[in-house]
Protein backbone atom coordinates (compact mmCIF):
# COMPACT_ATOMS: atom_id res chain seq x y z
CA UNK A 1 0.00 0.00 0.00
CA UNK A 2 1.65 3.43 -0.75
CA UNK A 3 0.96 6.83 0.82
CA UNK A 4 -1.59 8.16 -1.55
CA UNK A 5 -3.55 4.43 -0.57
CA UNK A 6 -2.67 4.77 3.00
CA UNK A 7 -4.06 8.54 3.54
CA UNK A 8 -7.44 7.51 1.81
CA UNK A 9 -7.97 4.59 3.95
CA UNK A 10 -7.52 6.26 7.12
CA UNK A 11 -9.38 9.39 5.88
CA UNK A 12 -12.22 6.92 5.22
CA UNK A 13 -12.20 5.50 8.69
CA UNK A 14 -12.08 9.10 9.95
CA UNK A 15 -15.30 9.85 7.77
CA UNK A 16 -16.85 6.95 9.16
CA UNK A 17 -17.08 7.64 13.15
CA UNK A 18 -19.39 10.68 12.51
CA UNK A 19 -21.95 8.98 10.37
CA UNK A 20 -22.11 5.69 12.82
CA UNK A 21 -22.56 8.36 15.54
CA UNK A 22 -25.60 9.70 13.71
CA UNK A 23 -27.05 6.14 12.80
CA UNK A 24 -26.75 5.19 15.80
CA UNK A 25 -28.33 8.43 17.20
CA UNK A 26 -31.38 7.95 14.55
CA UNK A 27 -32.46 4.03 15.79
CA UNK A 28 -31.68 5.45 18.99
CA UNK A 29 -34.66 7.58 18.39
CA UNK A 30 -36.48 5.06 16.35
CA UNK A 31 -36.54 2.97 18.95
CA UNK A 32 -38.28 5.40 21.72
CA UNK A 33 -40.87 5.96 18.70
CA UNK A 34 -39.75 9.89 18.39
CA UNK A 35 -39.84 11.42 14.88
CA UNK A 36 -37.69 14.04 14.26
CA UNK A 37 -40.25 16.69 14.11
CA UNK A 38 -41.13 15.71 16.98
CA UNK A 39 -37.60 16.36 18.42
CA UNK A 40 -37.27 19.66 16.73
CA UNK A 41 -40.19 20.41 18.30
CA UNK A 42 -38.75 19.68 21.81
CA UNK A 43 -36.16 21.47 20.93
CA UNK A 44 -38.18 24.28 19.28
CA UNK A 45 -36.12 23.95 16.01
CA UNK A 46 -36.67 23.77 12.68
CA UNK A 47 -37.51 20.17 11.21
CA UNK A 48 -35.43 20.69 8.65
CA UNK A 49 -32.44 22.08 10.86
CA UNK A 50 -32.45 18.53 12.72
CA UNK A 51 -32.74 16.65 9.57
CA UNK A 52 -29.68 18.00 8.07
CA UNK A 53 -27.81 17.66 11.62
CA UNK A 54 -28.12 13.55 11.50
CA UNK A 55 -28.07 13.36 7.84
CA UNK A 56 -24.99 14.94 7.94
CA UNK A 57 -25.78 17.81 5.31
CA UNK A 58 -24.27 19.98 8.49
CA UNK A 59 -21.68 18.83 10.72
CA UNK A 60 -23.45 17.49 14.20
CA UNK A 61 -21.57 19.52 16.72
CA UNK A 62 -20.94 17.80 21.00
CA UNK A 63 -23.76 20.86 22.11
CA UNK A 64 -26.35 19.37 19.13
CA UNK A 65 -25.94 15.98 20.42
CA UNK A 66 -26.69 16.40 23.69
CA UNK A 67 -29.51 18.94 23.11
CA UNK A 68 -30.66 16.08 20.99
CA UNK A 69 -30.23 13.35 23.45
CA UNK A 70 -31.89 15.38 26.28
CA UNK A 71 -34.87 16.54 24.53
CA UNK A 72 -34.98 12.58 24.11
CA UNK A 73 -35.01 11.54 27.86
CA UNK A 74 -31.42 9.68 26.70
CA UNK A 75 -28.79 9.91 28.97
CA UNK A 76 -25.62 10.96 27.41
CA UNK A 77 -23.21 8.73 29.01
CA UNK A 78 -25.14 5.42 28.51
CA UNK A 79 -25.71 6.67 25.05
CA UNK A 80 -22.12 6.97 24.40
CA UNK A 81 -21.08 4.01 26.32
CA UNK A 82 -23.03 1.49 23.95
CA UNK A 83 -21.76 3.25 21.40
CA UNK A 84 -18.25 2.32 22.41
CA UNK A 85 -18.86 -1.53 23.26
CA UNK A 86 -20.03 -1.30 26.76
CA UNK A 87 -23.39 -2.57 27.98
CA UNK A 88 -25.80 -0.39 30.46
CA UNK A 89 -26.07 -2.40 33.19
CA UNK A 90 -29.06 -1.33 36.05
CA UNK A 91 -28.24 -3.04 39.38
CA UNK A 92 -29.97 -2.49 42.37
CA UNK A 93 -31.44 0.68 40.71
CA UNK A 94 -28.10 1.92 39.60
CA UNK A 95 -26.34 1.98 35.99
CA UNK A 96 -23.16 0.69 35.77
CA UNK A 97 -21.12 0.56 32.58
CA UNK A 98 -19.36 -2.55 31.98
CA UNK A 99 -16.89 -3.58 29.15
CA UNK A 100 -17.74 -6.42 26.81
CA UNK A 101 -15.25 -8.77 27.42
CA UNK A 102 -13.81 -10.47 24.32
CA UNK A 103 -11.64 -14.09 24.95
CA UNK A 104 -8.07 -12.69 23.97
CA UNK A 105 -8.13 -16.08 22.13
CA UNK A 106 -10.97 -15.37 20.06
CA UNK A 107 -9.33 -11.50 19.53
CA UNK A 108 -6.10 -12.85 18.36
CA UNK A 109 -8.20 -15.13 16.22
CA UNK A 110 -9.73 -12.61 14.51
CA UNK A 111 -6.86 -10.54 13.67
CA UNK A 112 -4.77 -13.33 12.60
CA UNK A 113 -7.34 -14.07 10.47
CA UNK A 114 -7.82 -10.73 8.83
CA UNK A 115 -3.69 -10.64 7.93
CA UNK A 116 -4.15 -14.20 6.38
CA UNK A 117 -6.62 -12.71 4.67
CA UNK A 118 -4.79 -9.58 3.62
CA UNK A 119 -1.76 -11.68 2.80
CA UNK A 120 -3.94 -14.11 0.52
CA UNK A 121 -5.21 -10.59 -1.41
CA UNK A 122 -1.61 -9.20 -1.69
CA UNK A 123 -0.31 -12.51 -2.93
CA UNK A 124 -3.95 -12.67 -5.52
CA UNK A 125 -2.83 -9.14 -6.48
CA UNK A 126 1.11 -10.31 -7.20
CA UNK A 127 0.10 -13.24 -9.21
CA UNK A 128 -2.33 -11.32 -11.24
CA UNK A 129 0.33 -8.83 -12.10
CA UNK A 130 2.41 -11.52 -13.04
CA UNK A 131 0.68 -13.55 -15.31
CA UNK A 132 -1.09 -10.38 -17.08
CA UNK A 133 2.90 -9.81 -17.51
CA UNK A 134 3.91 -13.19 -19.11
CA UNK A 135 0.68 -13.10 -21.20
CA UNK A 136 2.12 -9.81 -22.18
CA UNK A 137 5.25 -10.86 -23.38
CA UNK A 138 3.65 -13.87 -25.33
CA UNK A 139 2.09 -11.27 -26.99
CA UNK A 140 5.41 -9.83 -27.93
CA UNK A 141 6.76 -12.88 -29.99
Amino acid sequence: MNEAEYNARVSALRDEAPARLRYALRERLRQQGLSLAEISHRLAWRPDRTSRLLSGTHQLSVENLYAILNAAGIEAGDFLAELHGFAVVAAGGTARRIRLAIPQELLAQAVAEQLRQLVLEGLQEAAMEAVSGVRGKDLER
